[in-house]
């Protein structure tokens, strides 16, 4: 008898299902029963544009007409939809410097992707101008 690997198709299967294996063998009878359970693939990593201290709004990419869910440690956790184009926004408010933003894609029937991580960036003071406001009689 030949040991090698073999596959079958089967319908589509529920991440976490159960599925239980065996091998007949001509003049050996079945072989011990063996549980598989299957594994869910994960949803791809969505995308996180540069935010810094002067911007209000998130923006990022994602899988069109799906939900990603963006956590601001300490500010917010929230779910967003992703529109058609595959674009999706939340209006944060101003965050400070260096803050953590995560955000991660759920689709059904695939694990949460990864996160996608950055920190807002902080902007230089602005420096104070040798220009001055004059005024102007005019004569």
């Amino acid at each position: 008898m030949k040991i090698g690997n073999y596959s079958v198709t089967i319908p589509m299967q529920e991440m976490n299902q159960k599925i239980r294996v065996t091998q007949t063998v001509a003049r050996r009878g079945e072989s011990d029963k063996e549980e598989v359970t299957v594994k869910g693939l994960p949803a791809p990593k969505p995308t996180i544009n540069e935010m810094d201290t002067d911007d209000t709004r998130l923006t990022g990419r994602g899988v069109p007409n799906s939900k990603v869910y963006v956590k601001i440690p300490g500010k917010l956790e929230r779910h967003v939809d992703v529109n058609g184009n595959g674009d999706w926004y939340l209006d944060t408010g101003l965050l400070n410097g260096g803050q953590e933003i995560r955000v991660h894609q759920e689709l059904p029937r695939k694990l949460n992707s990864e996160d996608a991580v950055i920190n807002v960036k902080q902007l230089p003071p602005l420096r104070n101008s040798k220009n001055r406001l004059c005024w102007f009689k005019s004569w």
